[in-house]
């Protein structure tokens, strides 16, 4: 699902898609992997954040940017999930 996925931001860069979420309770499942994969596939066109990121007003570091990546992030508030 993930290369498909991967594919449809290369071939449709513009289309909207849903998030994409990987998660395990379990270490060593390959979800830290699969982004590093993405990061070197997209370069620049990628932007890791952090929950403070995610729990703030400015979101300009995001715009333009075709993934944007979390990883480790707890959300407390309904709000900012």
């Amino acid at each position: 699902m993930g290369l498909d996925y991967m594919q449809q931001l290369l071939m449709n860069p513009l289309q909207p898609l849903p998030v994409l979420m990987l998660y395990s309770p379990e270490n060593q499942t390959g979800k830290s992997t699969f982004t590093e994969l993405c990061y070197r596939i997209f370069g620049d066109n990628t932007v890791f954040v952090s929950s403070t990121d995610l729990q703030s007003e400015f979101n300009a570091p995001f715009v333009g940017k075709l993934l944007i990546m979390c990883e480790e992030t707890m959300l407390d508030r309904r709000k900012d999930s």
